[in-house]
């Protein structure tokens, strides 16, 4: 895996948790 596609994967992952934030309040 490159160093790209790990960002990108760190990137989805933070706007999941932040859309999961948002659904939790």
């Amino acid at each position: 895996m490159t160093v790209e596609n790990i960002n990108v994967e760190n990137a989805v992952q933070r706007v999941n948790d932040l859309i999961a934030q948002e659904k939790n309040l």
